[in-house]
């Protein structure tokens, strides 16, 4: 893979992953109009609180348009969501999109 894409994982009290390398053998990774999953095994962060995307830019045209990154859990059957819909061109930060409501009186 010319182009590397990496996914850091962060979690306030429990620290964070190491960077994750997003890539799939014999697949173009990140192909316009396409959706992705990669199965990946990291060290247990606690509540995933927010995500670092990285993109080396080695190749031209290598910008990264991400509409959204969800995470499964799978040992605690927990779903984390994390809409993004801007482009990665070197690092984004994204935070867990949780709406909240709150009650004004």
């Amino acid at each position: 893979m010319l182009t590397s894409y990496k996914l850091s994982l962060c979690q306030g009290t429990n620290g964070e992953t190491d960077p994750l390398t997003l890539d799939k053998w014999f697949h173009n990774d990140f192909e316009a109009g396409q959706t992705d999953e990669y199965r990946v095994t990291a060290k247990a962060v606690g509540e995933v609180l927010m995500i670092t995307l990285k993109n080396n830019g080695s190749m031209l045209y290598s910008d990264w348009f991400v509409e959204r990154v969800t995470i499964k859990d799978t040992g605690k059957n927990v779903t984390y969501d994390f809409p993004c819909c801007r482009w990665v061109q070197t690092e984004v930060t994204i935070f867990e999109g949780k709406g909240k409501t709150f009650s004004f009186k």
